[in-house]
């Protein structure tokens, strides 16, 4: 399983139907680095499996000189909608009576699981945020999310065989910059990490997460375009990909909504085992299609 556990008091075990505690705080700074987009995007509100939002792109440069006392020049054309379903993702666990006697002297046994389970469930969570495919929620078929992968449009691209250079890098950048957005963050696995890391203008360093604002430490790459946070990410490249991936994204426009937020619950008593799950149900926003940046297949 990806990622570290982090220490917490185990809450008290409410009763089935009891009130639930949101856990997204807890949630996000399970470790940050290894689940950087969920934990660092803004949150918005979800009222619906089906979650729509208004699209606005920027809004193109141009002169907007006017006559005095005519109206403005008013931009609606540029309005349209996008949406994303909202997926449910819970972690099980359980503790039989034989494990919760034996482990009784050895701290909450109940505070482990939780600790693991979250852990999961944020793990599964980014997986999902980066990877998924929007399925359509019906009778027997789960919801799935669209992930930033399948929200890359106008600046996906595949480069099959072509090791990434700092041209390239530069090049997928300025393309974003054309389109009114900027860049500010690149998910890439440990082959491309590494060739980054090569790059010869060697500019790029280790910089701590002493900005409150961004959880996890990341490497800052200065660029034609400006510094851009790269991020060493597990689940841009998995095992099972023939090929490596470049992602990349302007934060401003990458949002996280919960329709139900992360709770711990209490389920029913089966055999001499006691069970627990933690649940919840997010989606992704994307407020602009051109923020996310995509090279396939490059090496």
């Amino acid at each position: 399983m990806a990622g570290a556990t982090v220490g917490f008091q185990s809450p008290q075990r409410a009763p089935i139907g009891g009130t639930k505690e949101s856990l997204l705080d807890l949630v996000v700074t399970v470790d940050p680095l290894e689940t950087f987009v969920t934990s660092n995007a803004p949150t918005v509100k979800v009222t619906d499996i089906l979650h729509s939002w208004t699209v606005k792109n920027p809004r193109p440069v141009a002169s907007r000189s006017q006559a005095e006392g005519a109206d403005p020049k008013f931009d609606n054309t540029y309005t349209s909608r996008n949406s994303n379903m909202t997926q449910i993702i819970s972690v099980g666990y359980e503790l039989t009576g034989t494990r919760m006697a034996v482990d009784a002297t050895g701290g909450d046994p109940w505070a482990r699981e939780r600790n693991e389970a979250m852990t999961a469930l944020k793990n599964a969570l980014e997986y999902d945020v980066i990877r998924g495919t929007m399925v359509t929620a019906q009778s027997g078929v789960a919801g799935k999310m669209k992930g930033l992968k399948s929200f890359a449009s106008t600046l996906a691209t595949s480069r099959s065989g072509v090791s990434l250079s700092e041209a390239m890098v530069n090049d997928i950048l300025g393309a974003a910059w054309a389109q009114g957005v900027k860049i500010d963050t690149i998910l890439v696995g440990r082959t491309l990490k590494s060739r980054i890391s090569e790059f010869t203008a060697g500019n790029t360093k280790f910089v701590p997460a002493g900005d409150k604002t961004i959880w996890g430490a990341v490497d800052i790459l200065e660029t034609d375009f400006g510094r851009v946070r790269v991020v060493l990410h597990r689940f841009v490249t998995v095992s099972g990909d023939t090929n490596n991936d470049f992602l990349a994204y302007d934060s401003r426009y990458v949002k996280m909504g919960y329709l139900r937020e992360p709770v711990y619950e209490k389920l029913a008593k089966t055999g001499d085992a006691e069970r627990e799950q933690i649940i919840c149900e997010a989606t992704l926003q994307v407020d602009t299609e051109k923020a996310v940046a995509y090279i396939q297949k490059v090496y």
